[in-house]
């Protein structure tokens, strides 16, 4: 999952992953380059955080509160 610090859409969909049990890595856009360009390339240029991606495939991009 792509974040950047302070974002609370993505503590919302940490939340979701810990009510689920799903295990998920955390990638900070803001403090790597390579993962902010990523993210670009994963959000079609808009940079919206949380992105989760899973094996290269975009799962969600933001967080919608609905689940």
């Amino acid at each position: 999952m792509y974040v950047k610090p302070g974002c609370p859409w993505c503590e919302e969909q940490r939340g979701r992953f810990r009510s689920e049990g799903v295990e998920w890595e955390e990638i900070d856009a803001e403090a790597d380059q390579g993962a902010r360009d990523d993210l670009i390339r994963y959000t079609d240029g808009t940079r919206t955080v949380p992105t989760v991606v899973e094996d290269g495939r975009v799962i969600s991009v933001g967080f919608d509160g609905h689940g």
